[in-house]
């Protein structure tokens, strides 16, 4: 379980520290230890350590003593924009290289890795001189000549945050912030490498114990890193007594564009759903009639409301233990009435619902969402509400304001709702009704921004919810359908992801 603060934890962190006497001096020694660690077993090639007027500068001179002392070619650059900076003794009994403060892009080509310590967190970065983001700006722009080839390429670690990301929001501070293909953060992992801008920029995240351990029990966490450890024992593969009822049956409904029904049944099936039912509307038939064989499908007749009563019928049965809607279907008014129908029916069986795409937005004709969250919160059944942020903005702009970081936006959805939330995005942001800690999820791909990508995730998270308790259902499912992002490359389509939740899921069961 990998806990994630915030800038106020930070500086509590900070002041436990000082009460127990432990030097600044002592945390930037333990601190570059790591550090060259790390870049002693995870690099090669030159090194060249941009040094700022605090703390990370002093790390950074620390960190290339070390790795002289281990044969490594490595050199100094200073970056200061205080003449009476921490790091300038430090900086003068160094026997490192160090080059004259005047960077170059052609200085910095000449490096193989490049380590970011120019700003700390906690800066007064007012009266930073543009010239010091002229820098930052110097090394992204290095960094992007140098893929050319991977003789040529340069890597860029940031030390604890990448200088220019704002810690608490994640926002860019200047002009310009540092674009690491890593960042080593000390100690904790803090909230603006998952938020806005600071997910661009960090890139790979190590948390680095520098042994502080013991300070962090002090600390409070508003929210949790998504990661195996959070629900793989609820994961568990078939055993001798299991039959296609036990493993779970998930209920879809199929409109329009039934690819995208398809496939989060598809997902579905592949995350392990015994069974998968799809019951389609009958003008729609002929989009149907290629469905893999091991879909079970059910034809809707009739008027609408006929079509309505033939659904609750279905949607109630006992063996249903998860409906998924909104997949491939239109937002109108009978969509409306199809979710309404079955927040009711849910009461029978108990089973859980999870709304996505059509199934939220049809709420937006005459803003009836109001109507949507006083039936979510009379349902004793789970709910889980899966929007992007398009959708999360049309759905709660008039009940909260929106300009907050994504847990405080998921933490108040949860509150409105009385439903899980599930904001989907490049970092996805759960929320659940029992508890306030949010899960942040940034196990994924940029590359599954495109059109299916959110039916799919919709299908694993029903068909887990069969399977394991909600909230872990919801974090395995976004973790899983994001390994299996990752998993389908570059230029990846919708349609790939079934195949990979499989490979998936066939490396979690022996973990």
């Amino acid at each position: 379980m990998i806990p994630i603060f915030d800038l106020e934890q930070c500086l509590k962190l900070d002041e436990h520290i000082e009460l127990a006497e432990l030097t600044k001096n002592d945390i930037a020694q333990d601190s570059a230890k790591e550090i060259a660690k790390y870049l002693l077993e995870n690099t090669e090639g030159s090194v060249l350590c941009l040094v700022g007027s605090s703390y990370k500068g002093v790390i950074n001179i620390i960190v290339a003593d070390i790795l002289q002392k281990n044969n490594r070619e490595v050199s100094l650059l200073p970056i200061i924009w205080e003449k009476d900076h921490i790091a300038k003794n430090l900086l003068k009994s160094s026997g490192v290289k160090t080059h004259k403060s005047v960077i170059s892009v052609d200085l910095l080509l000449q490096n193989k890795i490049i380590v970011d310590g120019i700003f700390d967190i906690d800066d007064d970065l007012q009266n930073v001189t543009p010239s010091i983001y002229n820098v930052i700006e110097d090394v992204n722009e290095a960094k992007k000549l140098s893929k050319v080839s991977q003789e040529t390429r340069i890597y860029v670690i940031s030390i604890d945050i990448p200088s220019g990301i704002d810690v608490q929001t994640g926002r860019m501070i200047g002009k310009h912030a540092i674009e690491a293909d890593a960042t080593l953060t000390l100690q904790i992992l803090k909230q603006g490498l998952l938020l806005d801008q600071g997910i661009q920029s960090s890139g790979n995240i190590a948390v680095l114990d520098i042994g502080l351990s013991e300070f962090t029990s002090f600390l409070k966490s508003d929210a949790l890193l998504n990661d195996p450890s959070l629900w793989i024992s609820d994961l568990k593969p078939p055993q001798f007594n299991s039959n296609k009822y036990t493993r779970g049956h998930v209920l879809f409904l199929g409109g329009q564009l039934a690819g995208s029904v398809k496939i989060s049944a598809e997902s579905a099936r592949r995350a392990g759903a015994g069974m998968v039912t799809i019951a389609y509307l009958e003008e729609y038939e002929q989009f149907y009639t290629n469905t893999p064989e091991g879909i079970t499908l059910i034809k809707l007749s009739g008027s609408e409301k006929e079509k309505v009563t033939q659904w609750s019928k279905i949607a109630t049965s006992k063996n249903i233990g998860s409906i998924v809607l909104g997949c491939g279907l239109y937002a109108n008014k009978f969509t409306q009435n199809i979710v309404l129908t079955t927040l009711e029916a849910i009461t029978l069986n108990n089973a859980k619902l999870t709304l996505d795409g059509g199934a939220l937005l049809a709420f937006t004709r005459n803003h009836l969402f109001q109507d949507l969250y006083k039936n979510i919160k009379k349902s004793s059944s789970d709910v889980i509400l899966t929007p992007n942020m398009s959708e999360f903005y049309k759905m709660f702009e008039p009940y909260m304001n929106l300009k907050k970081d994504i847990i405080k936006l998921v933490e108040e959805a949860t509150l409105i709702t009385g439903a899980y939330i599930v904001l989907k995005g490049s970092i996805t942001a759960i929320s659940n009704p029992a508890t306030p800690q949010v899960i942040l999820n940034n196990h994924s791909s940029f590359w599954m921004s495109t059109r299916g990508v959110g039916d799919s995730l919709a299908g694993v998270i029903g068909a887990l919810s069969t399977q394991m308790p909600t909230l872990t259902a919801i974090s395995a499912g976004v973790w899983i359908h994001g390994d299996a992002g990752i998993e389908s490359g570059a230029y990846m389509l919708s349609e790939d992801l079934p195949f990979f939740i499989k490979k998936t899921m066939e490396k979690l069961i022996v973990i």
